[in-house]
């Protein structure tokens, strides 16, 4: 199964979901990058959730694994279709889009985009998943499911909470759920490429709810609960 990684040139997460890959031996066809920037906040959001812990794997890292790139204007452009057909591809693995995907770019590989979300599906759909379930007493955790249209809604895989051990601090959880997402999504590549997982056992969700991004007054609780070592 030739299998292609959506990324950006600057993107937080992408090399490291591109190394844990690797590190599972599953063979990568190519990476197709979009030109948009990662957004000034969205890097600012991320230094505060991880202290500076998790910083991006650059691309020239991955010079001796000779994975060809490729530059489209949009991960929603056109040339998406032609692209995947021409690659064939059969899954295309998102490392960090910056697009909602359009349902052409969704089927224009025959198993679709395969994402993996920082929370437990169906329950915790959207944003700051991992500071929503913290605040309400949830498990954390990690769901592997197929995109769509609709925002972490698509079809799902497997879901993994993430342990949290007593006086963790807030940051350490969220490298922790982060370092638990790249290996479940690695798992989830080779297990489909060497066949030990079938399409068909990705499944509808059903119920679920939309979390907005976490307001500060519910942030500020969440950090009195797993307080940062002084």
């Amino acid at each position: 199964m030739k299998i292609g990684v959506l990324a950006t040139y600057d993107g937080i997460l992408a090399g490291r979901y591109v190394a844990a890959i690797l590190d599972q031996g599953v063979h990568v066809d190519c990476i197709v990058l979009d030109p948009k920037p990662v957004e000034p906040k969205d890097v600012a959001i991320h230094d505060q959730r991880t202290r500076g812990r998790l910083p991006p794997i650059l691309w020239h890292e991955f010079a001796a694994a000779r994975i060809p790139m490729f530059a489209v204007p949009s991960h929603n452009d056109a040339c998406m279709q032609p692209f995947a057909r021409e690659r064939g591809l059969e899954l295309l693995v998102n490392a960090g889009t910056p697009r909602v995907l359009s349902e052409a770019t969704i089927k224009s590989v025959p198993m679709g985009v395969m994402n993996c979300h920082p929370g437990l599906l169906p329950a915790y759909r959207g944003a700051s998943c991992v500071e929503w379930a913290l605040f309400n007493g949830d498990p954390v955790g990690n769901s592997v499911h197929l995109m769509s249209t609709e925002i972490d809604s698509g079809p799902l895989l497997m879901s993994e909470p993430v342990p949290i051990d007593a006086g963790v601090p807030y940051s350490q959880i969220r490298v922790a759920v982060y370092e638990a997402g790249f290996k479940l999504m690695a798992r989830a590549c080779r297990d489909l490429q060497c066949g030990a997982i079938r399409h068909s056992e990705f499944v509808a969700q059903g119920g679920g709810r939309y979390h907005k991004p976490i307001d500060p007054q519910s942030m500020s609780i969440v950090l009195s609960r797993y307080p940062e070592p002084v």
